[in-house]
C-alpha cells in the first residue's frame, strides 16, 4: 500500500519537469539534454499502472519486487531534481547570472542513473502483465463544506435512553459520583453515543463539563493534567500530583460536573490509582457523573463502573439505513433495485461498525454508477491475505478506491501516535513540505487552499475527526491503524519500540518525552540515510523540558541531507552547531519554536527551499541573522513572544511571505516598517511593535497597510509594556503616523496598545470597515475621547481597558447622527460584549436618544470593572443584555428595572 506516496510523488516530479521543459530550463546546460524527456515519459509509463500493481503486489512477488525498486529509483529522481533546480536558484542568487557553467557533474551523473534505471524499470513492467488504469479518473475532486458537528447515530436510540434513564435517576448511595462505562470493540461506536449524551440539553448547565482522549500510556498526573487543562480552558504548571489535586478539588468544590474519558482501553492500573484519580471529584455535588468508553470489561471493573454497557454491532438493517442517508439531499428512489442488491454483499463484511459502514459508504457515494460499485464490490482486495496489523477488508478497499490525490496525504498522517490531535493548518505545511499537494495553475489556488481541500475531503469521509470541544482532529485508532498498513515501511513512529527502522524508511516522528537525552536510541536513525521527516510530538501540552542529546544535534541530524521537515521544538536548546544545516538543501519545514535558542546557525542560508520556519516562544532570540532574507522562498514565519529587538535589513527581500505573525521596528537607524511596503501577500494575522520608534511620516505612509488585503487581524503595539512610566510622551508625529498606518478595509480584528497620540485617528469611525468585529483599545493614557466607534456596523465585541485620560463617554462614542432615520446610521447594531476596565477618571457615561430604537439593541454582555468614579446611570435600553457585571466600580448608579433590562438575568 506504500504506493499511495509513491503515486503522489511520481504526479508531483512530472508537473515539475513539464514546467521546467515548458521553461526550456535544461537548455544548453548540459551533454544530454534529451534525459529530462526520457524522465518524464518513464514515470508517466510506471505511474499509469502503480494502481494495478497495487492490488496484485499482494499476491505477486515480482511485482512487489519491481515496486520496491521503482520507490527507490522514483526518491533517487526527486532528489537529483531538486539538487539541480536548488543549485540553479543558489547561483542566480548569489552572482545574478542562471549558470557560469553546466549542470554540476555529480546531478548530471545523479540524473542519468536515475533515467537510466526507470527506463529499465519500465521494460520490466511489460512482462508483468500490469494493466493501465483509467478508471480513477473518473471521479471528479470536488471542493466540500463538511459540517463537522455531533449528528444522530443511527441504531442507537435505545442504547442512548437506557444510559440517560441511569443518569438521571436518583441513586441511594449518593455519596458517590456515577461511573458509566461504555464497553465494545474498536469502531463500533463508543465515542459517538459518548458524544451524544455528553451534548444532551440535560447536561448543557453542567459546570464544567470536560471531554478527554486518553492516550494508550496513562498515569493518574497525566490524565489530572489533562482534566485541569480541560476545565481551565489553560496550561497546567502544577508538577506535583497533591497541589495540583487540590487546586482541582477547589474549582470542583459544589459543582455539578460532567466528565468523559474517551478510549480508556489501555487502563491497567489498580483499584487504588483510580480512587487516587478521583480524589479531587470527591468535593463535586453528588449529581456529578463520569463517562469511561473502553474496549475492556477489565477497565470498567477497574474504573469502580455503577453501570456498564456493552455496545453491540449495528444490525444490517441500521447500517445500510447509516449509508442510505450519507448523502445530504439525497432520496431513497435513488437507490434502485440494483444498487440494494450490489450493497447487501458488501453490509456483512462491515462487522456492524458505524466507522467502517460510513467509511465504506462515502466510498460508494463519490460516483452513483452500478459499473463502479461493481468494480469495487469485486475487488480482489476483498480476497487479499491479511497481515499482523488485521485490518478490516471493508476499511482496506476504501482507501485503495480513495481518489487517488488523497492517498499520500492521508497515508502520511500514519507518523502521528494513536490518539494524537493535530491542528489542520500545520499538518497542511506537513503536506506542502513533502511535496504530495498537486498544484492546478489554472485554478489559480494556493498550495495553501489545496491542502484544505484535501483536508476537508479526508474529513468528510470521516478519516479525520474532529476533537470535541476543540479545533483540533483525531483518527480513530482503526483509522490509524489502516494509515499504517497504507503506509508501510515509509513511514515509522518510535512508540515503545526502537527497532524496525530501515533504508527506506522516510519519514519518522517519536514520542519527545521518550526519546530525549540519551543518544543510543537514536542509533538506528542513522540506517535512513534518505530519511524526509523528523517530527518529535507530544500527546499532552509540551513544554520545554526535554533535553536533546548533542550527539543527535552534532553528528547525526546533519547526515539526513534528504530531509524536508525538521522539528526540534519544545527541546531545551540553547545552541546548535554552526554549519547544521549546511548539507539540509532540501529542506522545506523548519520549527524551533519553543526552545531557548538565541540565535540561529549561520548555516540558516543553505536552506535555499524553505517555505516555513517556526520560531515563537523563544524568548532568548534577541537577533534574526540577515541571511534569513536571502530565503526568497520562505511563506511562513512565526515570531511570536521571541525577544526580538528589530528585523534584519532587507526583509523585505521577502515577497512570498504569507504569515508574519510578527514585525519589531528597528531603533534609530534601524530597520523601518517601510520593509513591508512589498510584503502583498501576507494574510492572517499581523502584530506590529515598537511603533514608537517610526520617526518618518513616508515610511509609515510606504508601509501601506491598506494594501494587505488578506489581512485579517493586526495588533498595533507602540511601547513594550516594560518601559510605561508616567512621565512617557507621545513621540513627534505620533498621531499623523498612526493616520498613515490604515489598515484594509477588510480587517476583521483591531488591536491597538499603548498609543500616546491624544486622538485616535480618523479612519477608526469610517463605515467602509464593516468587516471589524473585534476591537481592543487598552493603555492609550493621553487619548481624552473615543472616536466614532458606533459607525462600525460590524462590530460584536469591543474593548476598551486603561484610557486613563479618558472622563466623559457621550456622542462621539456612537456616530456624528445618533437621530438619524437611517438604519445603516444607527450606532452599534450589532454590538454583543462590551467591556470597560481599568478607567480611574472615568466619570461620565451621557445617554443619547436614538431614533426608532435604542443604543445597544443586541448587547447581551456588559462588563464594568475597577472604574471607580463612574456615577452616572447605565445608558438607554438594553433589550437583550443577559448579563452584567459590574466590579469596584462604587459610585455607579445601577437600578435593576425590569423594561430596561428585560431579559437580564438577577444580579448577585
Amino acid at each position: 500500500m506504500e504506493i499511495a506516496i509513491l503515486s503522489g510523488i511520481v504526479q508531483g516530479l512530472v508537473r515539475f519537469l513539464t514546467t521546467l521543459l515548458s521553461e526550456d530550463f535544461f537548455k544548453g546546460r548540459g551533454n544530454d539534454e534529451t534525459l529530462p524527456g526520457r524522465l518524464k515519459s518513464a514515470l508517466l509509463t510506471i505511474n499509469s499502472v502503480l494502481t494495478d500493481a497495487e492490488e496484485k503486489q499482494m499476491t505477486m512477488a515480482p511485482v512487489k519486487s519491481w515496486v520496491n525498486q521503482v520507490k527507490d529509483a522514483v526518491y533517487e529522481a526527486e532528489d537529483a531534481l531538486d539538487d539541480i533546480t536548488t543549485e540553479a536558484s543558489r547561483r542566480k542568487e548569489t552572482i545574478n547570472w542562471l549558470w557560469l557553467d553546466n549542470f554540476p557533474s555529480l546531478s548530471k551523473s545523479k540524473l542519468k542513473k536515475v533515467t537510466e534505471t526507470l527506463e529499465s524499470l519500465d521494460v520490466k513492467r511489460g512482462g508483468l502483465n500490469l494493466k493501465v488504469d483509467t478508471r480513477m479518473k473518473h471521479i471528479e475532486r470536488k471542493r466540500t463544506t463538511s459540517q463537522i458537528g455531533i449528528q444522530e447515530v443511527r441504531g442507537r436510540e435505545t442504547e442512548k435512553k437506557d444510559i440517560m434513564r441511569f443518569l438521571m435517576a436518583d441513586v441511594e448511595d449518593n455519596n458517590k459520583i456515577s461511573v458509566v462505562a461504555i464497553v465494545g470493540i474498536g469502531g463500533v461506536g463508543k465515542t459517538a453515543l459518548a458524544q451524544l449524551l455528553f451534548n444532551d440539553e440535560r447536561f448543557d448547565k453542567y459546570f464544567p463539563k470536560a471531554w478527554i482522549h486518553v492516550s494508550e500510556k496513562v498515569d493518574v498526573l497525566s490524565i489530572t493534567k489533562t482534566v485541569y487543562q480541560s476545565v481551565t480552558r489553560g496550561p497546567c504548571s502544577f508538577t506535583d500530583l497533591n497541589q495540583l489535586q487540590d487546586e482541582l478539588k477547589n474549582i470542583l468544590a459544589g459543582n455539578k460536573f460532567l466528565l468523559v474519558l474517551d478510549d480508556l482501553w489501555a487502563w491497567s492500573e489498580t483499584f487504588e490509582d483510580w480512587n487516587l484519580l478521583c480524589k479531587p471529584f470527591a468535593s463535586a455535588a453528588k449529581e456529578s457523573h463520569i463517562i469511561v468508553t473502553t474496549r475492556s470489561h477489565h477497565v470498567a471493573t477497574n474504573v469502580h463502573a455503577n453501570y456498564t454497557h456493552t455496545l453491540q454491532p449495528l444490525s444490517l438493517g441500521d447500517c445500510w439505513r447509516l449509508i442510505e442517508e450519507l448523502p445530504q439531499g439525497a432520496k431513497k428512489q435513488d437507490l434502485n433495485r440494483e444498487f440494494g442488491i450490489l450493497a447487501e454483499k458488501v453490509l456483512p463484511k462491515c462487522k456492524g461498525l458505524p466507522l467502517a459502514a460510513e467509511a465504506f459508504g462515502r466510498l460508494l457515494w463519490s460516483k452513483r454508477e452500478v459499473g463502479y460499485w461493481n468494480r469495487i464490490i469485486t475487488s480482489k482486495i476483498w480476497t487479499a491475505p491479511t497481515d499482523s496489523t488485521n485490518i478490516l477488508s471493508v476499511l482496506r478497499v476504501s482507501y485503495h478506491y480513495l481518489p487517488p490525490h488523497l492517498k499520500p496525504c492521508f497515508a502520511y498522517c500514519s507518523i502521528f501516535p494513536k490518539g494524537y490531535a493535530f491542528d489542520k493548518k500545520r499538518v497542511i505545511l506537513f503536506w506542502m513540505a513533502e511535496g504530495l499537494l498537486q498544484q492546478d495553475a489554472s485554478t489559480g489556488l494556493r498550495m495553501e487552499d489545496i491542502g484544505d481541500e484535501y483536508f476537508s475531503e479526508l474529513v468528510s469521509m470521516s478519516l479525520f475527526q474532529r476533537v470535541s470541544r476543540t479545533t483540533k482532529f483525531i483518527m480513530h485508532d482503526l483509522i490509524n491503524e489502516l494509515a499504517q498498513f497504507a503506509a508501510g515501511e515509509f513511514c515509522f513512529k518510535y512508540e515503545n519500540k526502537v527497532e524496525g527502522i530501515t533504508g527506506k524508511t522516510r519519514h519518522l516522528s517519536y514520542l519527545r518525552d521518550q526519546y530525549s537525552g540519551e543518544a543510543n536510541k537514536f542509533e538506528e536513525v542513522g540506517n535512513a540515510k534518505f530519511l524526509r521527516t523528523f517530527l518529535p510530538l507530544s500527546l499532552e501540552d509540551p513544554s520545554p523540558s526535554c533535553s536533546l542529546n548533542k550527539t543527535v544535534s552534532n553528528k547525526l541530524l546533519p547526515k539526513l541531507t534528504c530531509l524536508r521537515l525538521l522539528s526540534l521544538s519544545n527541546y531545551c536548546i540553547m545552541t546548535l552547531p554552526s554549519d547544521i544545516f549546511k548539507s539540509m538543501r532540501h529542506v522545506r519545514y523548519l520549527d524551533l519554536s519553543k526552545t531557548n535558542i538565541k540565535r540561529l546557525p549561520t548555516s540558516v542560508r543553505y536552506l535555499y527551499n524553505l517555505q516555513t520556519l517556526l520560531l515563537s516562544h523563544c524568548p532568548y532570540l534577541i537577533q534574526l541573522d540577515k541571511a534569513i532574507c536571502n530565503l526568497i522562498r520562505l511563506q511562513h514565519l512565526g515570531l511570536i513572544a521571541t525577544g526580538l529587538q528589530q528585523m534584519p535589513k532587507n526583509f523585505g527581500r521577502l515577497k512570498r511571505l504569507q504569515t508574519l505573525t510578527t514585525f519589531v521596528v528597528g531603533a534609530g537607524k534601524g530597520v523601518t516598517i517601510s520593509e513591508l511596503k512589498d510584503l502583498t501577500e501576507l494574510r492572517g494575522k499581523l502584530t506590529i511593535l515598537e511603533l514608537h520608534r517610526v520617526g518618518d511620516i513616508r515610511d509609515a505612509e510606504q508601509a501601506n497597510l491598506e494594501s494587505k488585503t488578506n489581512l485579517k487581524e493586526i495588533d498595533f503595539t507602540w511601547r513594550a509594556e516594560h518601559i510605561i512610566t508616567d512621565d512617557v510622551s507621545a513621540t513627534p508625529n505620533e498621531v499623523e503616523i498612526f493616520e498613515k498606518l490604515r489598515p484594509p478595509s477588510q480587517i476583521e480584528e483591531l488591536v491597538i496598545r499603548r498609543y500616546y497620540g491624544n486622538s485616535f485617528p480618523a479612519w477608526m469611525s469610517d463605515p467602509s470597515f464593516s468587516s471589524v468585529v473585534h476591537l481592543r483599545l487598552t493603555e492609550c493614557t493621553k487619548c481624552t475621547s473615543l472616536p466614532f466607534l458606533g459607525r462600525l456596523s460590524g462590530l460584536k465585541d469591543l474593548h476598551l481597558s486603561k484610557l486613563t485620560s479618558v472622563t466623559s463617554i457621550g456622542s462621539e462614542f456612537y456616530t456624528s447622527h445618533p437621530e438619524s432615520r437611517d438604519q445603516d446610521q444607527q450606532p452599534f447594531r450589532s454590538l454583543e460584549m462590551l467591556t470597560f476596565g481599568d478607567m480611574p477618571n472615568w466619570k461620565e457615561w451621557v445617554d443619547v436618544k436614538v431614533y426608532g430604537g435604542t443604543l445597544f439593541p443586541k448587547l447581551q454582555e456588559l462588563f464594568i470593572v475597577r472604574c471607580p468614579q463612574l456615577a452616572s446611570e447605565l445608558p438607554g435600553c438594553f433589550p437583550y443584555l443577559v448579563s452584567l457585571k459590574i466590579y469596584l466600580s462604587e459610585s455607579l448608579v445601577f437600578n435593576q428595572d425590569s423594561e430596561k433590562f428585560p431579559k437580564l438575568e438577577p444580579l448577585n
